[in-house]
């Protein structure tokens, strides 16, 4: 393991997140924080059904985090861990490199808990317009809801 990463540091590696498990570096840091707020500043936030929110969402964020850390993060470490750990793992790294507040990691615990909290298309709509009530339009936004929750 050692060899590895002298010899990166000899070939010159890019992503200057990669030598740590959190990563480090400011392009790493810059990448967490758009993987914070991807879902307003991809525009996925006034998105529905959720399925059109998350295609958006991974799109943005493919394209976006160019540090290979904060795309392995994302990509490799937290949409492959459970779901119910999700929001609690990117909240962490976050907080690790300074971050105080990370909206996606909230996003995350939303989507994932829907299964076991909204039996019925109301309950759905009704937890969408919870999360989402500040978004824009009252009157869009449920109607968004009640569409994205199969209405």
């Amino acid at each position: 393991m050692r060899w590895l990463w002298i010899g990166c540091l000899a070939v010159g590696c890019s992503g200057s997140g990669a030598n740590g498990p959190a990563g480090t570096g400011p392009a790493y840091v810059a990448g967490v924080e758009d993987l914070c707020f991807a879902e307003t500043r991809s525009g996925a936030i006034e998105q529905f059904p959720f399925m059109d929110k998350a295609q958006i969402l991974n799109g943005w964020l493919e394209q976006r985090l160019t540090d290979e850390a904060a795309h392995q993060l994302y990509f490799a470490t937290i949409l492959q861990t459970s779901v119910l750990e999700q929001g609690d793992l990117l909240r962490s790294r976050a907080a690790a490199v300074g971050i105080e507040d990370c909206p996606l990691g909230g996003y995350l615990d939303f989507i994932n808990q829907l299964s076991s909290r909204a039996a019925t298309a109301e309950q759905c709509a009704a937890l969408c317009l919870e999360r989402n009530g500040e978004t824009g339009d009252a009157a869009a936004i449920e109607q968004a809801c009640v569409t994205g929750c199969g209405g």
